[in-house]
Parts: structure tokens; sequence; C-alpha cells
């Protein structure tokens, strides 16, 4: 479908007060109003070789309104449902007083603990990087459970 330009400004001039209103009448706000109202004349004129006249313009124009608007309801509550869980996961990082709580490992999700555990690594091979290379093969000894207190003795510490 091509439209003349001249015809779609016609259907704008129409159709748009009795669109708010009836967006408006949904509970829109008028920001929210007029993209509903816009987003109604993109899909009738995407859509336009559907339109098979056995209805009035308006009529016809009011059930895409009407859809639309379910469809922006719809993912409004998606929005704010992600929105309430996001929030309230932050907020569980928060004591009484609103002063961070770090997280127990058991509510961690199991992204947080490999992070968490990546971070602890990276300080514990950081740690172990400075000690000096005796302590270090007692260390590993130990961790080897090749460890007795002999180890101690042959090492001088």
């Amino acid at each position: 479908m091509n439209p003349d330009p001249q015809e779609i400004a016609a259907l704008i001039d129409s159709y748009t007060d009795n669109l708010m209103r009836a967006a408006f009448s949904l509970g829109f706000p008028e920001a929210e109003a007029e993209e509903l109202v816009q987003a109604t004349y993109y899909a009738f004129l995407e859509g336009g070789s559907r339109f098979e006249r056995r209805s009035q313009i308006l009529t016809y124009l009011f059930g895409i309104l009407y859809n639309k608007a379910r469809e922006t309801r719809r993912l409004q509550a998606r929005h704010e449902s992600i929105d309430k869980a996001v929030d309230d996961a932050f907020e569980s990082h928060f004591d009484a007083e609103d002063h961070w709580d770090q997280p127990s490992m058991d509510s961690m999700t199991e992204v947080e603990k490999k992070v968490q555990s990546a971070h602890i690594g990276d300080l514990l091979k950081e740690c172990i990087d400075g000690l000096s290379a005796i302590m270090r093969m007692a260390l590993h000894s130990r961790k080897s459970k090749a460890w007795t207190p002999r180890i101690f003795v042959m090492l001088s510490i």
C-alpha cells in the first residue's frame, strides 16, 4: 500500500482527537497516549491492506488502539516485575541500618558464587606469590598432604 500523503494527513486530522480520548480513557498519561496513537497509525499504515472496509475506519483504528494498549500494558507489567526483582535483589544486600551487607554464599546465585570464588582465588594467588620460596614449599606440601611436622625442621621454619 502506497498511500497518498494528503490522505494520511486527512486521516490523522480526522481521527487523532478520538484516538487520544480513547487512550486517555484507558488511563494512559499524555505522552504514552501520543505514542499509542502513533503506534496505532503506524500499524494501520503497515497493514492497511488488511482493512476490508466492512467497518468504519474509526472502528478499525479503535481495534488497533485497544490491541496496542493491551500490548503496552503487558510490556509495562513485565518491566515493572523485572524492576521490582532487581530492586529487591539490590535491597537484599543492605542491612537494617542501610549498610552494605556482604551476602552469604548460601544466598548467592551460581554466577555470583563463581565471581566471588574467582575473586578469592585471585587474592589467594597474589598472597601465595608474595611468600618466600620456603613458605610456598611448606604450603604446597601441606596442600598435597605430604605435610608432616618434620617438614618444618627440613625447611628450617
